[in-house]
């Protein structure tokens, strides 16, 4: 009788007796893997017991497996605790062994004060920043990090900014603008202004100086007073020629002049209502408030017609 060698197995593995052999082969599965006989128990998880008899541990595979997450839990929420109370916020009275101090408060202290404050809480002095403030004086502490009160390692620096005093501001110079222009000028640069009149032979209306005077250094707030020209004691007349009367008048008030005699030509080669002279002519010097005659050309206005006689009747006129 023949035997078929199994499939699967090396070449190198020695027969067995030609009965297993036999016994192994009708019992062989399809895929290879040898089925065991049905009277025999089918392999199945056994449950190890402990040596020397008993009933088995004090806790099974179930409670361990629930217990584990509630211990991992707990492990974690201590780390968490002790970080934050350690290095984080490291809050609370300092304990016997002084591992913290208190952070005392700096606002308001010079910062030579500050410092022997801090030295006496065992801490250090940062100076940061200095910035202007209204009301405090230079040299003074108006804000600190850590805040009042916190606690701090000992050594741990405490970082404050100083003040540099109320904020000063130069005066511009204003001359040459307009009384209006030096006002925008000085509220931009954070003054208050108030207006005066000065004696200038400078054009009336313009800025010929300031008080205090441009360049002083002066501490916010603070008012400057806008000096603007009256105009010159001696007017210089203008040139009127050419202009129409109406506006003759306004052209002397801007110089400090008035208008005198006014003249008509009838005959002159000039649209009606144009000035062709004056007196004192273009250019001549005159004590302010005097006045400039001027010739026009054209007729003089009408006056108004007289009112007619009471009952509407021609003069001389009756009835037959």
């Amino acid at each position: 009788m023949k035997f078929r060698r199994r499939r699967g197995l090396g070449s190198g593995r020695t027969r067995s007796n030609p009965a297993d052999e036999e016994v192994r082969e009708e019992g062989t599965s399809p895929s290879g893997s040898t089925e065991e006989p049905e009277d025999e128990p089918r392999a199945g998880p056994r449950v190890r017991r402990r040596r020397g008899g008993g009933g088995g541990g004090w806790l099974g595979p179930a409670q361990r497996r629930r217990l584990l997450p509630a211990l991992l839990l707990v492990g974690l929420f201590g780390l968490g605790y002790l970080v934050a109370t350690q290095w984080i916020f490291p809050g609370g009275p300092a304990g016997p062994s002084g591992d913290v101090a208190r952070v005392p408060d700096l606002v308001g202290l010079a910062v030579d004060e500050a410092r022997r404050s801090l030295d006496e809480a065992g801490l250090a002095l940062a100076v940061g920043a200095r910035v202007p403030h209204p009301k405090a004086p230079e040299g003074a502490v108006i804000a600190q990090t850590p805040l009042p009160g916190q606690y701090a390692r000992p050594g741990a620096p405490v970082q404050v900014t100083v003040s540099s005093g109320p904020e000063r501001r130069k005066v511009p110079d204003l001359r040459g603008l307009s009384a209006r222009q030096g006002q925008i000028v000085l509220e931009r640069l954070g003054f208050s202004t108030t207006l005066d009149s000065a004696r200038s032979d400078v054009q009336r209306g313009q800025v010929v100086g300031s008080r205090p005077d441009a360049g002083q250094d002066l501490q916010l707030p603070a008012q400057v007073t806008v000096l603007v020209s009256r105009g010159p004691t001696v007017a210089r007349v203008p040139d009127l020629s050419g202009r129409h009367v109406g506006d003759v008048s306004a052209a002397l008030r801007d110089v400090g002049l008035s208008l005198g005699e006014v003249t008509y030509d009838p005959d002159a080669f000039a649209a009606a209502g144009r000035v062709i002279a004056q007196d004192p002519p273009p250019g001549f010097s005159l004590r302010r408030g005097g006045s400039v005659s001027i010739r026009v050309a054209g007729s003089p206005p009408q006056s108004p017609p007289d009112s007619a006689p009471p009952g509407g009747g021609t003069a001389g006129g009756g009835g037959e």
